[in-house]
């Protein structure tokens, strides 16, 4: 049976120094060898340290309150992303379905106004999706590719001002020879 309180101050020495070893056990808490030994493998069977490595301190599976900040943040950062993520799919397929709903028409009612309408729908759409990559370089090629998209509808909406502006953020990060010629061919 283990001492709580022992048991407790020994994982803040262990989370506070970074250090488990049975030398550290009998000096800190003035105990045996064999004591030391057996709060170790207590605090092992409850995933504060890792198993004997010989003459080896133990390894220290307790997080640091900084570490647990971080694995914190990497979660939110990584729902933030997927959240993000699924907001732009969200707005790149209600323009894309706009956009096909345009050529539709175009093709089979020769509706020009309904046509010019639908397609300036989905060019902001496409930009919202766009704008939410603006600053992200690491999400190249997707960012471009988004702003090239957002550009070939407002050319195909007629809209020189929003083509030009739009191809020319997708610049910005731009690393892809093709993609760059693409966007290069909207902006003329």
């Amino acid at each position: 049976m283990r001492n709580k309180e022992l048991f407790d101050e020994a994982v803040e020495v262990i989370r506070k120094e970074q250090v488990a070893s049975t030398s550290m056990m009998q000096r800190y808490f003035r105990m045996t060898f064999k004591q030391a030994c057996e709060l170790l493998d207590e605090l092992e069977k409850e995933g504060i340290v890792g198993p004997e490595q010989g003459a080896k301190p133990r390894e220290i599976l307790l997080k640091t309150p900084k570490e647990v900040n971080s694995q914190s943040n990497n979660m939110l950062n990584t729902f933030e992303t997927s959240r993000k993520l699924s907001e732009i799919q969200n707005f790149h397929y209600q323009a894309m379905d706009l956009a096909e709903l345009a050529f539709f028409k175009k093709k089979h009612k020769g509706d020009e106004k309904g046509v010019t309408s639908l397609l300036k729908q989905a060019l902001e759409f496409e930009t919202k999706a766009a704008m939410l990559l603006k600053d992200d370089n690491d999400c190249e090629p997707t960012r471009s590719v988004m702003f090239r998209s957002a550009s070939s509808l407002a050319f195909t909406a007629g809209m020189k001002k929003e083509q030009i502006e739009l191809a020319t953020e997708g610049l910005r990060f731009c690393v892809h020879d093709e993609l760059k010629a693409e966007l290069n061919d909207l902006l003329s």
